[in-house]
C-alpha cells in the first residue's frame, strides 16, 4: 500500500519535519525566512540564491524529505503539488522589471510558471519521473491523492513528493509529503493528510496525535 513515509510543513515561521520542529524564527520576511532556513541547515547550492520564493520553499522542503533518502529509482520519482496562486508573486515582480526598464529581466521571467520549482527540484535531486503541477482555489486533498495513486498504478513509480505549496506576499504555507510503496505505516490517505496539514505536530507510525 501507499504510506506517507516523511512530511514537512512550513508555516507560520515554523518548519516542522516528521513532527518535530527543526526550525522556527520570527519577525523575519518570507524571503528572509526560507534563507535561514537554508543556512540553519547548511546546505550548499548557490543557485538557491537567484530562486524565486515559491522554488526557494519548493527546493527546502524537498531537501529536508530527500535526506538520507537512497535505493529508489529517480527515474521512477513523481512530483505533484498544487496551489492557488500559481506564480503570481513573481508575476507582480516580472510587472515591475517591465515598468522600470525597456528590457525586463529574464531572470525574474524563467520564474513565472510554478512548474518551474519542479524542475529546480529534479535538476537538484535528479529526478526524471512524471511531475505535474495543479492550480486550484484550495488544497485539492483527495484530487491530488487520487492521481498520485493513479500514476503509482499506470507508470510503476516508486516513490514520490506532493502536496500544497503556496508562497505569495508574505504567506508561505507548505505541507509536502515523500509517499512511498511499503507494508506498513502511515497510509496515504484524505484523513491523513488534512490532519497533517491542519495540525502542528503528527507521527509518521500510521497514527495521528490527537
Amino acid at each position: 500500500m501507499l504510506v506517507i513515509k516523511k512530511y514537512v510543513r512550513i508555516r507560520e515561521g515554523e518548519c516542522i519535519l516528521n513532527g518535530q520542529c527543526v526550525f522556527r524564527a520570527e519577525s523575519l520576511s518570507v524571503r528572509d525566512w526560507l534563507t535561514a532556513l537554508y543556512r540553519e541547515w547548511q546546505l550548499e547550492y548557490p543557485k538557491f540564491f537567484k530562486m524565486d520564493i515559491l522554488a526557494k520553499a519548493g527546493f527546502l522542503a524537498a531537501e529536508l524529505l530527500m535526506q538520507g533518502e537512497k535505493g529508489a529509482d529517480n527515474r521512477r520519482t513523481g512530483l505533484f503539488f498544487a496551489n492557488a496562486c500559481s506564480s503570481l508573486d513573481t508575476d507582480r515582480h516580472y510587472q515591475e522589471t517591465i515598468g522600470e526598464s525597456y528590457f525586463p529581466s529574464p531572470s525574474v521571467f524563467v520564474y513565472t510558471l510554478p512548474n518551474i520549482v519542479l524542475g529546480e527540484i529534479c535538476i537538484r535531486h535528479r529526478i526524471f519521473g512524471e511531475n505535474t503541477f495543479f492550480v486550484s482555489k484550495e488544497f485539492p486533498v483527495t484530487a491530488l491523492r487520487q492521481y498520485t495513486q493513479q500514476v503509482f498504478a499506470d507508470s510503476g513509480l516508486e516513490r514520490a513528493m506532493l502536496g500544497w505549496l503556496e508562497c505569495e506576499g508574505e504567506v508561505c504555507q507548505v505541507l509536502a509529503l515523500l509517499v512511498e510503496e511499503q507494508m506498513e505505516g502511515m497510509e496515504f490517505t484524505d484523513e491523513h493528510i488534512n490532519a497533517l496539514n491542519n495540525k502542528d505536530y503528527g507521527r509518521i507510525d500510521g497514527k495521528i496525535e490527537k
